[in-house]
């Protein structure tokens, strides 16, 4: 049988595992990406915003001035490699909610690491239902994830780079300086699994929480294009009067399967916040990897060096994938520059 040799192993093509594959080709590596293709998933289902405030709690989102910035840029540099467009940055028209989200809102105005990212008068319409008023935020905007994984797969498949199958972890094997899998030979070996990290021996003991999220594609007339609105239920524009809408929060119905409540819970605060009728086209779910503190993670093995894993990416996956996957880069980097074991 021929052994196939590559650096790096990388287990899931979700956001996660595209962009740790861009950022190890874009490093000089080759990598070898596993992926069993699954029809739902987190990161085919969300609408991919990037939002500098958490509009709930009125503060500034973690590292937001850091993390959009190199978002954008590395999702600029995909779209020169793939020749598509991918990246819609846009302002959020954000509804108040309530009178504490406004009394949240005088009070964070007050510091600069808030305010830099926030217009206090937004524009008002007529088909949107803003008895307390709204802001305007930006910089923000929506990733196309979707494209973005169909257009990757195509690009790893061109240059024999992707293997469509489940990865078996009952059959790795960890050598001094390499990683075994069937007739596959690495250096290391990278994990992004998204949620099913439970199938994972060498990384099953970190906290997870993860939490299922379900959301709505809607035909609506009437509605601004060029911003993403939101009021508890997020609205992104798609095209030709068609929305993404969502998503709910569910930490114990934790099955890929569309739930009735979640369902009738958008649909009425759609009706809350829109002044015009719409129509549901579509319901879908998946289950978001997240952690607990909602904060993701970029690990070595401690015993095995070349195991890694980056995952955890959660809810705000668009903002953060591009700064962790740079720090797994580094990671992977400085574990090179110390493997003793490996043999050129």
């Amino acid at each position: 049988m021929n052994r196939h040799v590559t650096d790096y192993i990388i287990v899931g093509q979700g956001l996660a595992g595209t962009i740790a594959a861009y950022c190890l080709i874009k490093a000089g590596k080759k990598v070898l990406v596993f992926d069993e293709k699954r029809e739902f998933t987190a990161s085919k289902v969300a609408a991919g915003m990037f939002n500098p405030i958490n509009p709930k709690r009125m503060v500034k989102n973690w590292n937001a001035e850091i993390f959009i910035p190199e978002a954008i840029a590395t999702y600029r540099e995909i779209e020169q490699l793939l020749g598509v467009s991918l990246i819609h940055e846009m302002p959020v028209h954000n509804v108040f909610g309530s009178v504490k989200e406004v009394n949240d809102f005088s009070v964070q105005m007050e510091k600069s690491e808030f305010n830099r990212f926030v217009k206090e008068q937004a524009e008002s319409y007529h088909t949107i239902n803003a008895p307390l008023g709204a802001i305007t935020v930006s910089p923000a905007g929506w990733l196309n994830i979707p494209e973005l994984l169909t257009h990757f797969s195509a690009y790893l498949q061109q240059n024999n780079l992707l293997i469509n199958e489940k990865l078996q972890h009952n059959f790795i094997q960890v050598d001094k300086g390499y990683i075994h899998y069937n007739n596959f030979e690495s250096r290391g070996i990278l994990f992004c699994e998204g949620y099913r990290y439970n199938e994972n021996p060498f990384f099953d003991k970190l906290p997870y929480e993860p939490t299922k999220g379900d959301v709505l594609t809607i035909r609506c007339e009437g509605l601004p294009h060029d911003r993403i609105v939101k009021r508890g239920v997020y609205l992104v524009h798609l095209g030709d009067n068609v929305y993404k809408a969502g998503a709910t929060y569910d930490r114990f119905k934790l099955n890929e399967e569309p739930d009735m409540q979640a369902k009738e819970q958008l649909i009425n605060d759609l009706k809350s916040l829109l002044n015009v009728p719409f129509t549901v086209l579509k319901h879908e779910s998946g289950i978001r990897p997240t952690m607990r503190g909602r904060k993701p993670f970029v690990l070595q093995h401690p015993r095995h060096k070349q195991v890694f894993i980056m995952n955890g990416l959660g809810s705000k996956g668009v903002m953060f994938a591009p700064h962790f996957a740079n720090m797994m880069v580094k990671l992977i980097m400085d574990f090179e520059a110390t493997d003793t074991d490996y043999r050129m």
